[in-house]
């Protein structure tokens, strides 16, 4: 009797003892959505969750108070400005530009720009024709991780025409 016992009371705990299970398995999605942000001048250019944002900005020379020289060689430049493009994917850019700048009477003067790595431009040759592609560069996350610096000038000697002149350059930055 005692061996039944313990038997029956062995069969109840194991019995007892059995675990059941439910189980739900859940994925877990999150959509990060990508990031575009240019900066110049400061003006800033953004495409945040499809939304893009564009933006406008002036540069002016400084007041020219200087008597104009007889050396056609002679320009007055900007000042350096730096160019910055940070992306969380692959990116491309494209600059153009004027190559001069027009006045209200039609009159025009060239157009020169620097376009470098240096703060200081120091070394960069300036180049008439403001037309920059790049294409495919890597995800920019870090600040100034692109970081581009950018110069005009004009002539300025006695045989530019006086008046008000003006030019456009455009900068985009896409993404995929």
């Amino acid at each position: 009797m005692r061996k039944v016992f313990f038997v029956v009371a062995a069969l109840v705990l194991v019995i007892s003892g059995a675990a059941y299970a439910a189980t739900i398995n859940v994925n877990l999605l999150a959509k990060v959505p990508g990031i575009l942000l240019v900066t110049f001048n400061g003006a800033i250019g953004a495409d945040f969750l499809g939304t893009s944002v564009d933006n406008n900005t002036s540069i002016q020379w400084a007041d020219i108070t200087a008597q104009p020289t007889d050396n056609a060689e002679t320009y007055v430049e900007t000042n350096i400005y730096a160019l910055q493009v940070r992306s969380t994917e692959t990116w491309d850019l494209t600059i153009t530009g004027d190559s001069a700048l027009t006045n209200e009477e039609g009159k025009t003067i060239d157009l020169a720009w620097q376009y470098g790595d240096s703060a200081t431009l120091a070394g960069v040759p300036y180049d008439t024709d403001i037309n920059i592609t790049l294409e495919d560069q890597p995800a920019t996350i870090a600040t100034g991780a692109y970081t581009k610096y950018i110069r005009f000038r004009i002539p300025y000697h006695w045989g530019v025409y006086p008046g008000d002149y003006s030019g456009n350059v455009s900068i985009e930055a896409t993404t995929f």
